[in-house]
């Protein structure tokens, strides 16, 4: 069920990441206890994952503009991010467009 409800996130793009990411350390927990695809979940990680899933209705606020140059833009800016805190990494790039004025 938990490998399941994950899969149906629909975010081709990766907008979500940040929030999915959560969804997967968590699958990553239960494999390291090598239970069966039937087995119940442990408690510990049946906890995490109820937590997860009585936030995925925030999922439904989340607007992603699709602007990306602005009429007029005189510069550009490229600004790339990235970090590797333990059992994740993540990348962003973000183009700023500018306006003199």
């Amino acid at each position: 069920m938990i490998l399941s409800s994950v899969s149906k996130i629909f975010d081709p793009l990766g907008w979500l990441a940040p929030f999915i990411i959560g969804a997967k350390t968590i699958i990553q927990s239960i494999w390291t206890f090598q239970i069966l695809w039937d087995d119940p979940v442990p408690e510990k990680m049946k906890k995490k994952w109820t937590v997860f899933r009585d936030q995925l209705h925030h999922l439904k606020s989340v607007l992603v503009p699709r602007r990306v140059l602005l009429p007029n833009s005189t510069k550009l800016g490229l600004h790339a991010f990235c970090e590797a805190p333990g059992k994740a990494y993540a990348a962003v790039i973000y183009l700023k467009s500018i306006i003199d004025s």
